[in-house]
């Protein structure tokens, strides 16, 4: 079992070399300024911790961007590269996180979003995994997540509250800094179970992070001098077992080799880049003690504009192995119109899986169908697939999605209807989703509703799912309350239930997103209280009664 943890902290120390690890290699060298400004607004880069010593605002949105990474197993495991875009104050107002190891293609975004004074009030993320239909390409994704800052007498950055999908969370953030005013330490609570740290030393660089998966595991950063490229790094799994060495080894300020070694399993990793610093090739080798050597190997080619146009990558040791291509396709406005992914085993190819896109003037996402095949002597045969279309109103959001899926035999086995309303200023305040049989009956529907106060804070929502006699199954709705600084003090969670029960949880906020009180009741079918209890916290969150 001890082996096995190992070794996904092995995986996991990897598929962040480049994210986390590598945070220290962007090219910000005082002798270099401008070449530094060039890579850093034009070339995909690393992943980065990196601060401005001398600009809090810039650092907090840094940091911020690696935990919310962090947050999701998915992006841990494939998320390699980010491309960041800054206003003219110099401070971070987007990245643009890529799937490495898959298809090198968007996955996330995260804006952020600050007042006239420079300071950052919030963070918004778009995920576009979940909307993939319509997110992939275009950045016209559905909010996922969003972070509130808040900040304490003295100015600095006291913490940060977590919002899904627009709804607050038990997520939130501390932060301890050095004296000369930066930030120490980082440390990621849920429901006030410490689950993700970072700490820092007094010139911004990452030296400690914590494995949001793996509770036990720590990597440990050091430098020499003023460098911000990680002389070492180092691997420990828990307090009483061996640091394991990261030997890493740069090329053009880029992380061309790394080494680590469990012992009974060393773990290399090549990568060579381009004249634009892009990857072309990244070769990993495992070998165990006693055993074959197993190898993943990634290609990548790219066109003028530095977009992936044919990634490979394969997997296995000497008794077997898999294959993977990616083919990608660009109209004349740059944007993917067709993408396929082939999978092969031994050499022989078993699986395409095709996407197709059309757009409209706008670049908006009109139509797209995915088609999975299998492979018959060499012949492709479908299998299933789902065709889409969209619709948008004047501002290029998101008005219907009809999508239906389609058996091998080019029939419709199902299908649903989603249709969106948006406010004047572009809230969405109702959203529906209508699914359907094959016979195209209306099987479930659900709505939701949203409801906002004139600064644009969300107060209020309902949620409502129909089955197809049109009896509610479930109602849920959720309320929220502000001051007039815009924090939320109040946030109120109300579930209904078939059997005319519901549960209330109502939570109260301080300024700074900590909660100081949180009530829990239950009613029965007459509205009669069956059960309540109320929590009560301390300053830092400890339940006290």
């Amino acid at each position: 079992m001890k082996t096995i943890k190992k070794t996904i902290c092995v995986i996991f120390c990897f598929c962040m070399l480049i994210t986390v690890l590598s945070s220290c290699t962007e090219k910000n060298s005082s002798n270099d300024t401008s070449n530094s400004e060039q890579d850093k607004n034009s070339v995909i880069q690393n992943n980065t911790n990196n601060t401005n010593n001398n600009n809090n605002t810039n650092f907090n949105a840094v940091a911020y961007s690696d935990m919310r990474v962090s947050l999701y197993d998915f992006y841990k495991e494939s998320i390699g590269f980010v491309k960041s875009d800054y206003n003219a104050n110099g401070n971070l107002v987007r990245e643009t996180f890529f799937n490495e190891t898959w298809s090198y293609l968007p996955a996330l975004y995260i804006e952020y979003i600050y007042n006239s004074a420079g300071r950052l009030e919030k963070s918004v993320m778009y995920d576009a995994e979940d909307d993939y239909d319509i997110a992939a390409f275009n950045f016209d994704c559905k909010e996922k997540s969003h972070i509130i800052y808040t900040y304490g007498i003295d100015g600095k950055l006291a913490s940060g509250v977590l919002y899904e999908n627009n709804k607050i969370t038990d997520v939130n953030v501390k932060f301890e800094y050095h004296l000369n005013g930066t930030i120490k330490k980082r440390t990621f609570y849920e429901d006030n179970y410490l689950i993700f740290y970072n700490e820092y030393d007094e010139k911004g660089r990452c030296i400690t992070e914590s494995d949001l998966d793996d509770e036990n595991a720590t990597l440990f950063m050091t430098y020499e001098g003023d460098s911000r490229e990680v002389k070492t790094t180092s691997l420990k799994y828990n307090d009483n077992d061996s640091l394991y060495p990261i030997n890493l080894t740069y090329t053009n300020g880029y992380i061309s080799k790394s080494i680590v070694d469990l012992g009974d399993m060393v773990v290399t990793m090549n990568t060579e880049y381009n004249e634009k610093y892009n990857p072309i090739s990244i070769e990993q080798t495992i070998e165990k003690v006693g055993e074959s050597p197993e190898t993943i190997k990634y290609n990548y080619t790219y066109n003028s504009d530095s977009f992936v146009e044919k990634f490979s990558g394969t997997y296995g040791n000497a008794q077997y192995t898999e294959k993977y291509e990616l083919t990608v396709k660009y109209n004349e406005n740059k944007k993917i119109c067709v993408y396929e992914e082939s999978e092969y085993e031994d050499d022989k190819l078993i699986y395409v899986y095709s996407y197709e896109f059309e757009y409209d003037d706008f670049n908006n996402i009109i139509k797209d169908i995915e088609t999975e095949y299998y492979i018959d002597n060499g012949t492709r045969i479908i299998e299933d697939q789902w065709v889409s279309t969209y619709t948008y109103d004047e501002n290029s959001k998101v008005k219907t999605e009809i999508t239906s899926h389609l058996d091998h035999e080019g029939k419709v086995t199902y299908s649903y209807e989603r249709t969106y309303t948006y406010d004047t200023k572009g809230n969405e305040i109702e959203y529906i989703h209508k699914s359907y049989d094959e016979n195209h009956v209306l099987q479930k529907k659900f709505v939701h509703s949203s409801t906002y106060d004139s600064n644009e804070n969300l107060i209020k929502e309902t949620e409502t799912v129909y089955n197809v006699d049109e009896i509610i199954t479930n109602r849920y709705s959720y309320e929220y309350e502000y001051d007039d600084m815009n924090n939320c003090l109040r946030y109120k969670d109300t579930s209904y239930y078939t059997d005319g029960t519901k549960t209330v949880s109502d939570t109260i906020y301080d300024t700074r997103g900590n909660r100081k009180k949180r009530t829990v009741t239950e009613y029965d079918e007459n509205g009669n209280i069956e059960y309540t209890h109320t929590y009560e916290y301390d300053s830092n969150e400890n339940i006290i009664e």
